[in-house]
């Protein structure tokens, strides 16, 4: 089993960090795992994952 974590820090003026590890850092060489396939997914287009979270939030009204 493969445990794949996303940290989003939160940062002064309305900055993030965002970081990932993999419980089994070795896992990555291994056939992938659903973890493994998501976490992987996730990293390569987090840029446009978090711009539409926050439209998202923006546009619900509750970021104005």
């Amino acid at each position: 089993m493969t445990i794949a974590t996303v940290i989003i820090t939160d940062m002064p003026d309305n900055q993030y960090t965002i970081e990932g590890t993999l419980d089994r850092p070795e896992a990555i060489n291994e056939p992938p795992t659903p973890a493994i396939i998501i976490a992987t997914y996730l990293s390569s287009h987090i840029k446009e994952v978090s711009d539409n979270a926050i439209a998202w939030y923006n546009q619900m009204g509750e970021g104005k």
